[in-house]
């Protein structure tokens, strides 16, 4: 239950991991770059202790300074001060942002450009704004004759620093009272980052926040605002306690996963009493608001590379080409968070051991993360503390797509109690498989650039990508699961995949042989991939792997005699009849040259226009077609070995024509690797010209 979840990494915030200002920052909207704009215009008024004396509003503060990201650009961006951000704690509005909502904890209110426009046209208007704000403002309570007063002084700040000259007009009003004992805000004498300004009515002295003070007021809003939508005497849901004021709904501004705005059928069937189903103590309240916001600050977009990959069609080449060229903006964005937690409650843990996780959750939520970065594990920007300990924490995964802030969430994958070490040996595997593409790329596309090598080293990266790309993107949660688990990999599926791929562009041949080629790539980077994690990484039964590694078999195949070929199953027999069919293509070409231009064997001898090439094609059709065109070609002459190991080959075809038949997949994708490996007979004299090709 994600819930739950949230519940206990915002206890564990609570209670050690961040202090009164940081929680402050964490579950308000200050960091978001949506509201930074209220803070360039923020208009304080200071409150009186006697109900006779006239309220001062401060002059307009500036909470921030501009900064210019690009130095080419002339575009500025404001940067908000979070010291005095966080004394002003509020949430960006939803819906018509023009009415009041919710509960405000402490009297901060959002003022938009219609707001700013009817305070400078009347003070009628500003009461009224005013009036229905703090109606929602439990902390302070005004009379008639007090709030005229504050409209007046707020109004005549506003037309003497009119926020509307900016092209930003967003401000920010907020109401303080300094003398009251259980007020958030006090009086200071010396100046400090913090302080929200000058007292007016106090000379000399500062006005500063009471951090403590203003989250518990910001606190309690967010329990109104869950009681307003439903509340139940009984004990809490999550933990058992009760509270006297009884327990409220789990609705929560900073959790929109939930939002009971419609029912279906019927769009208003959800807007009662859902505190039924289930309900929430204070403290459970307070922890989900601050688990929900942390949950908020640390989900990232997975990254387009991955994104591309699960919308492309699977066994289509044509139509994967088609979403590569797709804007990232017209695919749907996949967003994914980890939860790091404990297995025990807090309450088993020692003190000692909850300030380090606390550390380590705080650690999170820093720009610049220390520890070791999962990101290509996991397919979206995230770390993991270096000094977590794996018998006592474990991870949650989480990947949803959709508008969270309309409740409009599409939950693609949750994958729980997840072992910390799972991903870092994932990690390094896929940084040797990456490692090893440019070698890869030398062997299979010849004359390929570093560009090239570093652009496909690139998504070879992501462990999300390899299995998109590889199984599909319909099955990339389920097996996103199962290598968290360390349970083994198949390669019947992708073998399946890329077999179709290459069966789409063999029509095409020979225009196609470079797409073809990236195919190969890629089923022999799998191969390694796959290999390398069922023996290493993963538990229980191995399932059998397609064949050896492609330099083994390539050795056995072109230096070895034909009679040593020891070629253990039927996809290594296709990746030799792959690698004897490209040697004699080669020497083909070469003797139907005319002018620059050869023929292409596959093209011209085998494959017929618009057709597949299939097992039965390559050793009823390919391989014994050579003997005939050597006859028929006077600059084509075969060896005797090379005439051997065709005879061998076709010898082994017929004997394993039934297991070629049930394994026709594995079969051709072997087939091409050995195809697309074969440079030339290595076993002929150093000093002998390429272009001799079959003959040696």
């Amino acid at each position: 239950m994600i819930i739950e979840d949230l519940i206990r990494t915002g206890k564990y915030l609570h209670e050690g991991g961040l202090d009164a200002e940081q929680l402050l920052l964490l579950v308000s909207d200050a960091t978001s770059p949506q509201v930074r704009n209220f803070f360039q215009h923020v208009f304080v008024v200071e409150l009186p202790s006697a109900p006779d004396a006239e309220p001062k509003a401060l002059p307009k503060q500036v909470w921030g300074q501009e900064f210019q990201p690009d130095p080419k650009k002339k575009a500025t961006v404001f940067e908000p001060d979070l010291r005095k951000a966080a004394a002003a704690p509020f949430v960006f509005p939803g819906g018509n942002p023009i009415h009041p909502q919710g509960i405000y904890g402490v009297p901060v209110f959002p003022t938009f450009e219609k707001h700013i426009v009817g305070i400078l046209e009347s003070v009628e208007f500003t009461e009224n704004f005013l009036k229905g704000r703090l109606a929602r403002c439990p902390s302070l309570t005004l009379d008639d004759v007090m709030l005229t007063k504050v409209a007046a002084a707020l109004r005549t700040e506003m037309l003497r620093d009119n926020p509307l000259v900016s092209s930003k007009a967003l401000c920010l009003v907020i109401l303080l009272d300094t003398t009251s004992e259980a007020s958030p805000f006090g009086l200071t004498d010396v100046e400090k980052d913090q302080t929200i300004g000058p007292s007016q009515l106090h000379p000399n002295k500062f006005i500063a926040p009471n951090f403590h003070r203003v989250l518990k007021l910001y606190s309690s809003s967010k329990v109104e605002e869950g009681r307003q939508s439903g509340s139940r005497f009984g004990s809490c849901s999550i933990c058992g306690d009760t509270d006297e004021a009884g327990a409220v709904s789990i609705y929560c501004k900073s959790w929109p996963w939930f939002l009971p705005t419609w029912t279906c059928p019927v769009s208003n069937a959800g807007t009662g009493d859902i505190a039924e189903g289930v309900a929430l103590d204070s403290g459970c309240y307070e922890a989900l608001n601050i688990g929900a916001s942390y949950f908020d600050k640390v989900t990232k977009p997975v990254d387009s590379i991955i994104t591309r990959e699960l919308f492309s069609p699977i066994s289509d080449r044509e139509g994967r080409r088609t979403v590569e060229h797709k804007s990232i903006a017209d695919l749907t964005t996949i967003y994914g968070a980890i939860l790091l937690l404990p297995v025990l409650e807090s309450d088993q843990i020692d003190e000692d051991e909850r300030k380090e996780f606390g550390k380590n959750l705080r650690t999170r939520l820093q720009k610049t993360q220390s520890g070791s970065h999962v990101t290509q594990v996991v397919g979206f920007e995230s770390t993991i503390p270096d000094n977590v300990d794996e018998s006592i924490y474990r991870l949650t995964l989480v990947y949803y797509s959709g508008d969270a802030s309309r409740g409009d969430i599409h939950l693609r994958c949750v994958i729980e109690d997840v072992v910390p070490s799972v991903l870092y040996e994932l990690l390094k595997l896929a940084q040797a498989t990456a490692q090893k593409i440019p070698v890869l790329c030398t062997e299979v596309m010849p004359g390929s650039s570093e560009k090239q090598h570093a652009w496909l080293s690139n998504r070879f990266q992501y462990v999300p990508y390899i299995l998109a790309r590889a199984y599909g993107g319909a099955f990339v949660w389920d097996l996103m699961q199962s290598i968290l688990r360390r349970k083994p990999l198949n390669i019947e599926r992708p073998m399946a995949n890329t077999a179709h791929r290459i069966s789409s562009l063999t029509t095409k041949l020979p225009s196609t042989e470079y797409d073809i080629r990236e195919e190969v790539l890629f089923y022999l980077a799998l191969l390694d991939f796959v290999q390398t994690y069922n023996t290493t990484i993963a538990e229980g039964d191995q399932n059998p792997m397609a064949m050896r590694d492609w330099k083994t078999l390539l050795a056995l195949v072109t230096e070895s005699p034909p009679e040593d070929m020891d070629l253990e199953n039927v996809n290594e027999l296709g990746f030799a009849c792959g690698a004897v069919v490209r040697q004699f293509s080669r020497q083909y070409w070469l003797a139907t040259k005319t002018g620059n231009e050869g023929k292409d064997y596959l093209k011209h001898r085998i494959v017929a226009f618009g057709s597949d090439l299939s097992p039965d094609a390559v050793w009823k059709k390919a391989l014994p077609t050579m003997f005939s065109v050597e006859l028929k070609l006077e600059k084509l002459h075969l060896s005797d070995e090379f005439k051997r190991r065709i005879g061998i080959l076709l010898n082994r075809c017929n004997d394993a024509e039934e297991s070629i038949r049930a394994n026709r997949d594995g079969f051709m994708c072997a087939f091409w690797s050995g195809y697309s490996l074969q440079k030339t007979d290595k076993s002929k004299r150093q000093d002998q010209p390429e272009q001799q090709g079959a003959h040696t």
